[in-house]
């Protein structure tokens, strides 16, 4: 989200940060004096980010990978194929360290995938039963 920075007639400034995947936001700010700066020189000296932010329990890493499928597959304007999504809900759920041993993302219910309509899409880890279910 990016809120309001100048209040009042007042002028503000703030910063965006984006994921490759979420440059098609930028089409909806085309008024804004935007500056694209590489994140590579936006913080000079910092440290390289650890392979793995957190560890995440496998039951908060499906709810993320889930909530994530759910949000980019109905989000306005982005225009990717269902292939394509899933592809990029992978690269995310590897992004948060929540790809399994086997190289897959997390489980979803069969259910959920008929209800997002991705029913027939590969790449998706279809289960009847989620192993971490309440």
């Amino acid at each position: 989200r990016l809120g309001r920075t100048g209040r009042a007639g007042k002028s503000g400034r703030c910063i965006l940060l984006l994921h490759d995947f979420e440059e098609y936001f930028l089409r909806q700010l085309q008024d804004l004096p935007l500056e694209r700066i590489p994140s590579s020189s936006a913080f000079p000296g910092a440290p390289a980010p650890p392979d793995a932010l957190w560890q995440p329990h496998p039951k908060s890493a499906g709810q993320a990978y889930q909530a994530w499928l759910g949000y980019y597959n109905s989000a306005k304007g982005l225009g990717w194929p269902k292939d394509k999504l899933v592809r990029e809900a992978t690269r995310f759920a590897a992004s948060i360290g929540g790809l399994g041993n086997d190289g897959l993302p997390p489980p979803i219910l069969k259910k959920t995938v008929g209800q997002m309509g991705l029913r027939g899409v590969s790449g998706l880890n279809i289960v009847s039963h989620l192993p971490y279910s309440d």
